[in-house]
Protein backbone atom coordinates (compact mmCIF):
# COMPACT_ATOMS: atom_id res chain seq x y z
CA UNK A 1 0.00 0.00 0.00
CA UNK A 2 1.46 3.50 -1.05
CA UNK A 3 1.72 6.59 1.73
CA UNK A 4 0.30 9.90 -0.09
CA UNK A 5 3.43 11.39 -1.59
CA UNK A 6 5.06 14.53 0.05
CA UNK A 7 4.44 18.14 -0.80
CA UNK A 8 7.14 19.66 -3.64
CA UNK A 9 10.99 20.26 -3.50
CA UNK A 10 10.18 23.67 -2.29
CA UNK A 11 8.82 22.51 1.27
CA UNK A 12 11.69 20.76 2.08
CA UNK A 13 14.31 23.06 0.25
CA UNK A 14 15.24 24.65 3.93
CA UNK A 15 16.68 21.67 5.27
CA UNK A 16 20.65 20.83 5.66
CA UNK A 17 21.90 18.94 2.25
CA UNK A 18 24.42 15.84 2.51
CA UNK A 19 24.49 15.69 -1.35
CA UNK A 20 27.47 16.94 -2.79
CA UNK A 21 28.27 18.07 -6.33
CA UNK A 22 31.72 17.46 -6.65
CA UNK A 23 33.16 16.37 -10.17
CA UNK A 24 29.88 18.47 -12.07
CA UNK A 25 31.26 20.66 -14.74
CA UNK A 26 29.18 23.71 -15.26
CA UNK A 27 28.47 24.70 -18.66
CA UNK A 28 26.87 28.07 -19.87
CA UNK A 29 23.57 28.08 -19.42
CA UNK A 30 23.35 24.79 -16.79
CA UNK A 31 24.51 26.53 -14.27
CA UNK A 32 24.03 25.25 -10.65
CA UNK A 33 21.17 27.94 -9.63
CA UNK A 34 19.50 25.25 -6.99
CA UNK A 35 16.47 27.80 -6.33
CA UNK A 36 15.29 28.33 -9.81
CA UNK A 37 15.28 24.65 -9.94
CA UNK A 38 13.54 23.88 -6.77
CA UNK A 39 10.80 27.10 -8.08
CA UNK A 40 10.18 25.19 -11.03
CA UNK A 41 9.39 22.26 -10.08
CA UNK A 42 5.93 21.75 -9.16
CA UNK A 43 5.97 17.99 -8.82
CA UNK A 44 5.06 16.31 -5.49
CA UNK A 45 8.03 14.16 -3.65
CA UNK A 46 7.63 10.27 -3.33
CA UNK A 47 6.71 9.00 0.71
CA UNK A 48 9.80 7.49 1.70
CA UNK A 49 9.16 3.84 1.78
CA UNK A 50 7.60 4.40 -2.19
CA UNK A 51 11.31 5.16 -3.06
CA UNK A 52 12.62 2.24 -1.10
CA UNK A 53 14.04 4.25 1.53
CA UNK A 54 16.29 5.82 -0.37
CA UNK A 55 17.59 9.09 2.05
CA UNK A 56 15.00 8.45 4.48
CA UNK A 57 13.47 11.48 6.32
CA UNK A 58 16.20 13.78 4.20
CA UNK A 59 13.67 14.56 1.33
CA UNK A 60 15.28 17.40 0.39
CA UNK A 61 18.53 15.04 -0.52
CA UNK A 62 16.33 12.64 -2.30
CA UNK A 63 15.24 15.46 -4.25
CA UNK A 64 19.26 16.79 -4.95
CA UNK A 65 20.46 13.60 -5.86
CA UNK A 66 17.88 13.42 -8.46
CA UNK A 67 19.17 16.49 -9.82
CA UNK A 68 23.16 15.35 -9.24
CA UNK A 69 21.98 12.00 -11.57
CA UNK A 70 20.29 14.44 -14.37
CA UNK A 71 23.41 16.57 -14.20
CA UNK A 72 26.14 13.66 -14.46
CA UNK A 73 24.13 11.65 -17.00
CA UNK A 74 24.19 15.21 -18.95
CA UNK A 75 27.82 15.60 -18.40
CA UNK A 76 28.76 11.88 -19.99
CA UNK A 77 26.45 12.89 -22.91
CA UNK A 78 29.02 16.01 -23.77
CA UNK A 79 32.07 13.77 -23.47
CA UNK A 80 30.61 10.84 -25.63
CA UNK A 81 31.26 10.81 -29.30
CA UNK A 82 28.82 13.12 -31.10
CA UNK A 83 27.78 15.19 -28.04
CA UNK A 84 24.28 15.35 -26.27
CA UNK A 85 21.35 16.73 -29.23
Amino acid sequence: MSLPPLPAVKAHADAKPWTRFDGIEVVAGDELDFNSRIARDPYALPATPDREGYHGQRHFDYWLSGLKDYLLIRQRLRHATGGAT
